[in-house]
């Protein structure tokens, strides 16, 4: 679990270096998607779950 938690943290911090951001949040084409989730050894739905995170906290501020 820690592990798993660690590489989220890094592909997190990763995403938010590389993302086009917009003022709706934080987007990827697919084929980056695909590429974050191979760099990280991840599953492309993972990678969406931490975009998603990413997105809503930009949105509330955090």
């Amino acid at each position: 679990m820690n592990k798993d938690t660690t590489i989220q943290q890094q592909c997190k911090a990763y995403c938010l270096k590389h993302a086009t951001t917009s003022p709706y949040g934080t987007y990827f084409s697919e084929s980056g998607k695909k590429f974050i989730a191979s760099k990280f050894g991840l599953t492309t739905g993972e990678v969406e779950r931490i975009l998603t995170q990413i997105r809503e906290e930009v949105v509330s501020g955090k």
